[in-house]
């Protein structure tokens, strides 16, 4: 385990300090053990996300998988631009190299070498844990990312309250969340939030900034080909597949019209498929 982490790592339940070995976490304080595999303890039994399409099937559909914007496209216009969402989340991980980020809910990705990925899923994390109680001693992090994860928490509070919890004095969290967006479980989907009750989340804290992450095209893009899919597959799951990454290489351009000016229209936060919020604990 990378001693980083080791250092303020604590029992998610009573916050004392963790003893043990290579393979377990022990909290003498409530008597709870954490197993530990490969350096990587698990606060939570993680889930193994399957795809339920595989073999020749699976290998199809791939070809038909839709096409991910290019960095010529992603970069055409400025960073200034609403929409650029990605930009904004790059420059914020970017201002904290060197220093404790914690990523909630990570979803595989890493967004820096300081950066710790925790996730409840098993794949190219840090450690497992619940985002209702982290693992983390008070005052850990510098910032804290939690992008596309608050829908699908139980106590959203709870979690925004952690947050805060582990992050230093003037640290700083970048949070995104759906507002019209299609259900999608990953386990579970609780929630959508409009620009004043995402506010409110987080009245706890000073607000820096708050915008539109992704567009109302992008919302229209979304829904349209969820819609298409739907409707041609016939309750198949493999049809919704296919028809979900053919439909993908017919819209996937919509999006791009929120960057011609409409995400700027006085009305498009009225119709965005999720809003960022950039806060600083006071």
């Amino acid at each position: 385990m990378d001693n980083r982490i080791k250092e303020i790592l604590c029992c998610p339940k009573c916050h004392n300090k963790l003893t043990g070995s290579k393979n377990e976490l022990f909290c003498r304080q409530c008597r709870k053990s954490y197993p530990s595999e490969s350096g990587v303890p698990y606060f939570v039994k993680p889930i193994r996300r399957q795809n339920p399409n595989n073999g020749l099937i699976k290998r199809i559909l791939k070809l038909f998988k839709a096409p991910r914007p290019t960095k010529m496209l992603n970069h055409i216009w400025t960073k200034e631009d609403p929409v650029h969402f990605h930009i904004k989340l790059k420059e914020f991980t970017d201002r904290f190299k060197g220093k404790n980020v914690l990523d909630i809910g990570s979803g595989g990705r890493r967004l820096g070498n300081n950066v710790i990925a925790m996730d409840l899923a098993a794949e190219n994390i840090d450690l497992a844990a619940d985002a209702h109680a982290l693992p983390f001693k008070n005052n850990s992090f510098d910032a804290v990312v939690i992008q596309a994860v608050l829908e699908h928490v139980e106590n959203v509070e709870k979690v925004v309250q952690e947050a805060g919890r582990v992050l230093k004095k003037n640290g700083e969290i970048f949070a995104e969340i759906p507002f019209l967006c299609p259900v999608h479980n990953d386990p579970r989907d609780f929630r959508r939030y409009t620009p004043d009750g995402f506010k409110q989340l987080f009245k706890g804290f000073t607000i820096l900034d708050f915008g539109i992450a992704m567009g109302p095209s992008s919302a229209f893009s979304y829904s349209l080909r969820y819609y298409l899919a739907m409707l041609l597959s016939f309750n198949s799951n493999i049809l919704f597949e296919a028809w979900w990454n053919i439909v993908g290489w017919l819209t996937f351009w919509i999006k791009y019209i929120d960057n011609l000016g409409l995400a700027r229209n006085k009305r498009a936060e009225h119709m965005a498929l999720s809003y960022f919020i950039h806060v600083k604990k006071k």
